[in-house]
């Protein structure tokens, strides 16, 4: 599973629709037959956002995990915490 909703029932696999419509007790048919589309998934998402704490992803947002993962993963001058995990490796010590 990824971090985002679907955009149409085919992404989720069968078997994953099928345990959950056990679960709540409705037809598997049921998640094929929603609207992909229309205002009340937007709602359902909105209620969904709203009740976890998520929101859709800023610029500002991108341009910080840009820069967090640049920093993290290609330290420059050979600093950083990937890089002095790296040191010492193979050497015996």
């Amino acid at each position: 599973m990824e971090a985002r909703f679907p955009e149409s029932a085919k992404e989720m696999p069968a078997a994953a629709v099928d345990y959950v419509a056990q679960q709540v007790k409705v037809p598997a048919g049921a998640w094929a037959d929603y609207d992909w589309q229309g205002d009340r998934i937007k709602r359902h998402r909105k209620e969904i956002r709203e009740a976890y704490g998520f929101r859709a992803n800023t610029e500002e947002d991108q341009e910080r995990l840009g820069e967090w993962l640049a920093a993290e993963l290609c330290p420059s001058g050979g600093s950083g915490r990937r890089q002095r995990g790296r040191e010492g490796r193979g050497s015996g010590r």
